[in-house]
């Protein structure tokens, strides 16, 4: 696993040597940025963080602040100690539940659940619409999840982009306006 832009382009990560962990693949991480417009100060979370690769490439690729929470963060305070930096913050806890105690607003919020647990989308996406204070007025949603489940309207979202990479379908959301 490699960093596939940005500073750190490149740069080799630590993997998961189990299948616990099913890190975003190089060519869909790639895809995600250039689709995104990342910009230099911005705020990015990578939510079911796994081995944190997504949130490090946002970094390398100029994001100011990088929010990764996981339930298990083991490989991902790996990857993000070979940077050593401070404005890399490692979370654990049980998604969505520990958006409650998360300080801090994106610009740019990215979700991969495992795919054998979809529900864990909605909930996450639900738990951000109680919590505004998380994420930035113009902010982007970036759910992965597997190509085999459907696109569905999500209350209080609006899809402006859906792409499908092999066995992974990234949909691309902002928040209706109030």
């Amino acid at each position: 696993m490699r960093m596939t832009g940005g500073k750190h382009k490149g740069r080799i990560l630590y993997s998961p040597k189990n299948e616990k962990v099913r890190p975003t693949s190089d060519k869909v991480r790639e895809s995600v940025f250039n689709i995104l417009n990342i910009f230099e100060g911005c705020t990015f979370f990578d939510l079911f963080a796994g081995a944190g690769s997504v949130g490090l490439e946002a970094w390398s690729r100029g994001a100011k602040t990088v929010i990764l929470i996981d339930s298990d963060i083991q490989l991902c305070r790996k990857n993000v100690q070979i940077f050593q930096n401070p404005s890399l913050k490692v979370i654990k806890g049980q998604l969505p539940h520990i958006l409650k105690r998360v300080k801090g607003q994106g610009d740019f919020i990215f979700m991969d659940p495992p795919f054998t647990h979809p529900e864990l989308t909605e909930k996450t996406l639900e738990m951000l619409a109680l919590y505004p204070h998380l994420y930035a007025k113009d902010a982007i949603f970036i759910v992965q999840q597997s190509q085999f489940y459907k696109t569905i309207e999500r209350n209080g979202y609006c899809l402006i982009k859906e792409k499908v990479y092999g066995l992974n379908r990234l949909l691309f959301y902002k928040r209706n306006s109030v």
